[in-house]
């Protein structure tokens, strides 16, 4: 656009709004200064549910409404496996559910965190350290606890070996990261 163009298109800007109503412009401008001081309020995703857990020997089918995702880490002392559901808010009416098998002694659920992002907490109480399996599946997330580990291997760090079991139900495919171009 030259300078010539951009002086016609001022002119007819202006000649129009000399021409229009006043009341207009002024209703206008107002409406644009008000949404200009209105707080940003960005939708949040709707959370996804926790709705409980299915306890069986040794393992455990966490029931979630839809993906969500998680953190988990052993402690030593006492013996525990922690899970924090991300962007996850409790639903369920039960705290804390006896375990079963060798190594699970307890399962228990919280609602850990609100702000500034929803965090759900399920502690599993452990009999001795073990190594641990977790899946995705279309109704949430299981934990397979698996062979023995030693307070030593996690403290230095070790990968836990995964439990040699058959998946309690079918995985849904993990979508591959997109190429940069």
């Amino acid at each position: 656009m030259t300078t010539h163009d951009l002086k016609k298109a001022t002119a007819a800007l202006l000649a129009a709004a000399l021409v229009a109503p006043q009341g207009a412009y002024a209703a206008e401008a107002a409406k644009a200064v008000a949404a200009a001081k209105a707080p940003k309020v960005e939708a949040q995703p709707a959370p996804v549910l926790f709705r409980g857990v299915d306890v069986g020997d040794d393992s455990v089918a966490i029931k979630l409404s839809g993906r969500a995702a998680y953190d988990s880490f052993l402690t030593q002392k006492p013996p525990r496996l922690v899970m924090d559901l991300i962007g996850v808010k409790d639903k369920s009416s039960l705290r804390s559910v006896p375990g079963r098998g060798a190594a699970l002694a307890r399962v228990r659920s919280a609602q850990y965190q609100v702000k500034p992002r929803l965090i759900t907490r399920v502690v599993l109480d452990l009999v001795r350290m073990t190594g641990y399996k977790i899946g995705v599946n279309s109704q949430g997330l299981t934990v397979q606890l698996g062979s023995p580990v030693s307070s030593e291997a996690v403290a230095a760090g070790a990968t836990l070996p995964a439990a040699p079991a058959a998946p309690t139900a079918p995985r849904m495919p993990v979508p591959a990261a997109p190429k940069p171009a």
